[in-house]
């Protein structure tokens, strides 16, 4: 199917509040101008199934070249910015939650790596947390945050990096590592990239400051003197480094 036939989308926000049906799709064509589909209207004739980020992630260094690396972790640190603190981002989010396209065999070659979507049930009921429930999600999606950007790096699960000392003491073999661990785990594996010149600055200041922003307390995306030192040390990095590389010193 050719997006170009679909309505085009000007301002999402009005078109989603005239629509009655809430089984709407969303692609873009080659020029990134977004079309809205219903999911009966046979578009799945052009795409075959998603496919996650999880999924991919071993095949990153031979899809993508050094900017596609950059672009991608850029968008989707982008993008969690602007939906951190809004309802549509209401749960812990991971690399099984960001899905791509990817269209059948004789349609396009390859998946469409570079318009990821974010995969969440968005409940519309929303509970009023106390502060320090809003305090731990915000802490949780900081984590999550600065998880991405190392396994897009690593194009490697944070569950392979592991090891034992990043674990609980006894903790029994069949349960699930708590965030802590995590955390463990995350800010370890950029101190052995550092020493063995695995990293650029870029990455490694996007992944340790969100990972320090976990343990702050007074982490609020509500505040905003705290979004523009994460901007400034989580972002701007990325993107400054990715111009430096793929574009060239003088660009």
């Amino acid at each position: 199917m050719d997006p170009s036939a679909l309505p085009k989308i000007e301002e999402i926000c009005s078109y989603l509040k005239n629509r009655e049906t809430s089984s709407l799709g969303f692609c873009f064509d080659e020029n990134h101008k977004l079309y809205a589909y219903l999911r009966k209207s046979g578009l799945e004739n052009y795409f075959s199934q998603e496919i996650t980020l999880e999924e991919i992630l071993p095949k990153l260094p031979q899809r993508l070249s050094n900017g596609d690396i950059y672009n991608l972790a850029i968008t989707l640190t982008a993008s969690v910015f602007q939906l951190i603190d809004t309802p549509w981002l209401n749960q812990t989010w991971t690399k099984s939650a960001i899905m791509f396209l990817k269209p059948k065999p004789g349609t396009i070659s390859e998946v469409d790596i570079t318009h990821p979507i974010l995969m969440q049930q968005f409940n519309s009921k929303i509970t009023k947390s106390s502060p320090s429930e809003a305090s731990f999600s915000m802490r949780k999606e900081l984590l999550a945050l600065g998880i991405l950007p190392l396994e897009i790096h690593s194009t490697q699960p944070i569950e392979n990096m592991r090891k034992p000392e990043d674990l609980p003491p006894n903790l029994p073999a069949e349960a699930t590592p708590d965030h802590d661990s995590d955390h463990r785990t995350a800010i370890r594996w950029p101190f052995e990239q550092v020493s063995q010149g695995n990293i650029t600055r870029g990455f490694c200041s996007a992944i340790t400051n969100c990972l320090q922003a976990y343990i702050n307390p007074q982490a609020d995306f509500a505040n905003a003197e705290f979004c523009r030192t994460i901007e400034e040390t989580v972002l701007r990095p990325l993107e400054e480094e990715r111009k430096f590389l793929v574009d060239g010193p003088n660009a």
